[in-house]
């Protein structure tokens, strides 16, 4: 009897226990900000191209040498000075000479070659020659002292002004520097030049036939190249394209560009210890914005967001507010967003043009990202009822002695008609 109640006694303290335990030690599990990918390279700086979003930034805006990446510049300064890329430019030795000894990568054109520019512009950004490059400086400008001047002009049209550049091909230079920030800015603007786009894209090029090279020269981009050996799956899902670099001050760096979640990314790393680095860190930072991020559109231009009554008018009876602008954001997968409308119910003419009519904003986890005040764009002009209308509100006294006036005219007129019509004259019979 006494086992049997120690058993009960022992399954209620079990009980009673297993019950303490949820009570104490089980929590909710809230979402978590997703915590920043662990990366090689020690520079970083990665935004969304078309909202401006910057989704990453870890000494982003730090001076770095650029290496390899400055070959970009060289290329687009290239595409624009020549709308016809089939153009042939005659090799000199100045143009080509002496990369070997500077350690530089070359593709091997000879003296006198007479490659196309666009065979230039593949072998300057597939395997980063240094030979095309400085060949495509003498090709614009004559020399590289003028080019780089050109190409410090254009770095400051495009904001880049933690950047200087000393020479077309990369090789290192103390005063030659920039920052992930800049080399983000300089791909943007490249990525807008379709040919620009189309090369940094292909894994192969093969040019036109020169001397040295009855076939024409084959080029492999040294990006995808990496890609092969650094990413599992050997490649990246929504990859564009991008443009490496490396010299012994530099590290190794990569500049790059994908499609993630409808966010058009570009990445840049720089300063890797590590021969594969750029790409596994751009790989990771790819996959934890398809894990944590999507493109969300908030806004488009010409919704319709209010009608404001108009008063006082004949010409304008409601003024149809509509959205100026369409705003896309990169949310983060458990961020909220709120469009606020705050808008005037009514406006009365007369109004002049510039008058407030309100303000549509977006919140963000309730953090304002957009905010735009609409102003009226032109005059309203009053009508001609409305004006007698607010007169007669603005000054009623002279409406009372108006009032008065009226009632004493149809008062005494009367009479005063009366008193003076004929009498007529009674007959006798």
């Amino acid at each position: 009897m006494f086992a049997q109640k120690l058993r009960t006694f022992k399954v209620i303290l079990l009980i009673f226990y297993a019950a303490a335990n949820l009570f104490f030690f089980i929590r909710p599990v809230h979402a978590e900000e997703p915590h920043p990918p662990v990366l090689i390279s020690p520079n970083t700086y990665v935004f969304d191209d078309e909202t401006g979003q910057e989704l990453l930034n870890d000494h982003g805006e730090e001076r770095i040498y650029p290496a390899s990446m400055v070959k970009m510049m060289t290329a687009i300064l290239a595409i624009e000075h020549y709308p016809d890329t089939s153009h042939r430019i005659t090799l000199t030795r100045d143009m080509i000479g002496g990369f070997i000894a500077d350690g530089a990568s070359i593709v091997g054109y000879l003296i006198n070659d007479s490659p196309t520019i666009l065979d230039l512009l593949y072998g300057t950004l597939l395997p980063s020659g240094a030979d095309c490059a400085n060949s495509l400086a003498f090709a614009v400008s004559g020399n590289t002292e003028d080019f780089v001047k050109l190409m410090n002009q254009k770095a400051e049209e495009l904001g880049m002004y933690n950047t200087h550049f000393m020479n077309p091909t990369g090789l290192h230079d103390d005063n030659q520097y920039s920052t992930c920030h800049d080399i983000g800015l300089l791909l943007s603007y490249c990525l807008k030049d379709p040919l620009f786009t189309e090369i940094i894209g292909s894994r192969e090029f093969t040019g036109t036939p020169v001397l040295s090279h009855a076939y024409g020269v084959r080029f492999s981009s040294a990006v995808y190249y990496s890609m092969s050996r650094g990413v599992v799956g050997k490649d990246i899902e929504g990859f564009i394209g991008g443009k490496s670099g490396y010299t012994i001050p530099a590290g190794r760096c990569l500049a790059s560009a994908a499609q993630i979640n409808g966010m058009h990314v570009i990445c840049v790393t720089a300063q890797s210890p590590q021969e594969l680095g750029p790409i596994k860190d751009a790989n990771t930072i790819y996959s934890w914005l398809r894990q944590n991020y999507h493109r969300e559109n908030l806004l488009n231009e010409g919704d319709f967001l209010a009608s404001i009554r108009c008063t006082g008018s004949e010409e304008l009876k409601q003024i149809d507010i509509l959205a100026r602008d369409t705003v896309n954001y990169d949310l983060k997968d458990d961020e909220t967003y709120e469009v606020i409308q705050d808008f005037t119910k009514k406006i009365s003419a007369p109004a002049e043009k510039g008058k407030p009519l309100g303000a549509v904003i977006i919140h963000v986890n309730d953090q304002p990202i957009y905010e735009y005040h609409y102003l009226l764009d032109h005059d309203i002009q009053e009508s001609n009822r409305s004006v007698l209308l607010r007169f007669i509100q603005e000054n009623p006294r002279i409406l009372l002695l108006y009032g008065v006036f009226l009632v004493l005219l149809l008062v005494f007129i009367p009479s005063f008609i009366l008193a003076h019509l004929p009498r007529r004259r009674r007959r006798h019979r």
